[in-house]
């Protein structure tokens, strides 16, 4: 479960490998091996010779729907698991920058975003910032939304704005550099041909 909650889809096992930098003596794949394959939560889906690949059937997505609960003796630590809730389909629009589709949604849920945690991570509703995000499974972003119905929401990182502004300037101001460096360059060239 945690597996799928820190967005690992895949699981890899190398048999040809020995754990030379680990300090467990008694390592034996064939024992990992069997352990994956009598969990529900793996599939293999590829063996060979030396490689087996296990898909893990609890993978959550990108942005999935939680519930916040705690573990005992953990409580200062948010754990967002899994939860029933409106459909969320979401379309990249780039590294930093995401469209939300969520349908169905009847009562208030935890929308969560399995990215590391920033505060610089908003999410907007019709040009409305929804609120600020909280740190959940130690490292992912999560929001408290409370509007119900089919809807569109936009999450992007603000500073990348920041960043794509200040690179602007300083093209901008290089070729203001290149502009008055060539001026003065065929101002000397000039004067030196006559």
């Amino acid at each position: 479960k945690v597996m799928g909650l820190m967005n690992v889809k895949y699981l890899l096992l190398r048999k040809d490998v020995l754990p030379y930098f680990s300090d467990c003596p008694n390592w034996n794949w064939g024992k990992v091996n069997e352990y994956l394959l009598s969990n529900s939560d793996f599939k293999e889906i590829s063996n060979g010779p030396n490689i087996s690949l296990f898909i893990n059937n609890k993978f959550t997505s990108h942005f999935y729907i939680g519930k916040k609960t705690t573990l005992p003796g953990w409580e200062d630590i948010n754990i967002a698991s899994s939860n029933n809730g409106p459909e969320v389909n979401s379309v990249k629009i780039g590294p930093t920058k995401y469209i939300l589709n969520i349908k169905n949604a009847k009562e208030p849920y935890m929308l969560v975003f399995s990215e590391s945690f920033n505060k610089g991570w908003k999410i907007v509703d019709n040009n409305k910032d929804i609120g600020s995000n909280d740190k959940v499974n130690s490292y992912a972003n999560a929001w408290n939304i409370t509007k119900t119905g089919d809807y569109q929401l936009i999450i992007e990182y603000l500073p990348q704005r920041l960043f794509v502004v200040g690179a602007l300037i300083s093209i901008f101001s290089f070729g203001i550099y290149l502009l008055f460096m060539m001026k003065y360059k065929f101002r000397g060239i000039i004067k030196k041909c006559l």
